[in-house]
């Protein structure tokens, strides 16, 4: 443990409140840290040095994607029912998820090209530290990226390209109008 401020981890209240806090209150890691009164960063760092922490981390991260997982089933059924809200949650329980399996991968923060993390996923489900669901998840995540990346560079170019035929009709148009 780094110097500084002695910790103010108990490992009889920690690990079991962070479980409920997940499951009663569908609470993220961000939350938890506040109710702790610590940052996430003391969290991160108790789940490397506590192992009953690390194992109360997971399960709530599970307990909290699922509950997302919950309310988007439960709202799917309601008449007011919010699609944005609904995708916002799953986006959020995916993460958790996706955050989940990439900790597990050794080099894959240090990737710098989508070819390097694909690389990396690969080794990793070779050498069996993820499942395969775990690196379909992972790989989702990338081509998800990897579309955004793309949709961000191509839609300037087709609105620019939507603009010049727009003004072609509008052309032709006028044409016509005045035959």
């Amino acid at each position: 443990m780094p110097a500084g401020r002695p910790t103010s981890y108990d490992p009889n209240f920690h690990p079991a409140e962070c479980e409920r806090l997940a499951l009663d209150k569908d609470y993220n890691l961000t939350q938890t840290a506040r109710d702790f009164r610590v940052c996430r960063d003391t969290l991160y760092q108790w789940e490397k040095v506590h192992p009953e922490f690390s194992d109360a981390i997971k399960r709530a991260r599970t307990y909290s994607a699922a509950g997302y997982y919950d309310k988007i089933q439960r709202g799917m059924t309601d008449p007011n029912f919010n699609s944005r809200a609904a995708e916002l949650c799953a986006k959020h329980a995916y993460k958790i998820e996706r955050d989940e399996a990439k900790a597990k991968i050794h080099g894959l923060s240090d990737a710098k090209t989508l070819e390097e993390e694909i690389k990396c996923v690969k080794k990793a489900l070779s050498q069996s530290e993820i499942t395969p669901d775990q690196a379909k998840t992972i790989i989702d995540t990338f081509s998800v990226a990897v579309k955004a990346e793309l949709d961000s560079k191509l839609r300037p170019q087709l609105s620019e390209t939507i603009e010049h035929y727009a003004q072609l009709i509008a052309q032709a148009k006028k044409i016509n109008d005045e035959s």
